[in-house]
């Protein structure tokens, strides 16, 4: 075997490794946190995960965490949910921050995401619990999450604000942003 193939097959095992720490983190973390209402790591790990590590390895975890935490604390409509908002965050975080990016940036964005999922969330939970019919009380249902909502915000923030130095030194970029991580992308 030449040493490029094993060098290709040891960043591929750290790789799978790093992410499956991730998500067990995350998972923990959520089914950990159940006490505090909406404050959960999960978003901030993926928003880091798609700028550090790649989209498609946070893309998975979204769905890998949402299942797991999903088979603890219960299945539903909501996992679908849960997946495809987690999703979108995933995709503009990393259109959005990778070729560059700083921790006070992210830190804004993981704020603004508390907001996005929950609009996501209130949304299609609104449209099965009114089967469909007339969206007057939309507003007023997506007002009364928005407590629950600022508490997603703030914890993402929180998150981030911890996470983002160790990300930033264990896997690459940093501040600089651009270049490569030690994933390769």
């Amino acid at each position: 075997m030449s040493n490029s193939v094993r060098i290709d097959i040891n960043r591929r095992t750290q790789r799978v490794a790093l992410i499956g720490m991730l998500c067990a983190v995350a998972v923990v973390g959520r089914i950990g946190m159940t006490f505090l209402p909406n404050v959960q790591p999960v978003t901030a790990i993926l928003i880091l995960t798609a700028v550090f590590v790649g989209v498609l390895d946070s893309l998975c975890s979204a769905v890998v965490i949402v299942v797991a935490t999903n088979l603890y604390m219960g299945m539903g409509m909501w996992t679908f949910t849960q997946i495809s908002a987690w999703s979108v965050i995933v995709l503009i975080s990393w259109l959005i921050f990778r070729k560059k990016h700083n921790r006070y940036l992210l830190l804004a964005w993981s704020l603004l995401c508390g907001y996005l999922y929950g609009a996501a969330i209130s949304t299609v939970s609104y449209n099965i619990m009114s089967m469909g019919g007339a969206n007057q009380g939309y507003v007023l249902y997506w007002l009364s999450g928005l407590p629950l909502d600022t508490y997603h915000a703030l914890g993402n923030a929180v998150f981030v604000w911890f996470l983002y130095p160790l990300f930033s030194r264990f896997i690459g970029r940093g501040d600089r942003g651009g270049g490569k991580t030690k994933f390769g992308e």
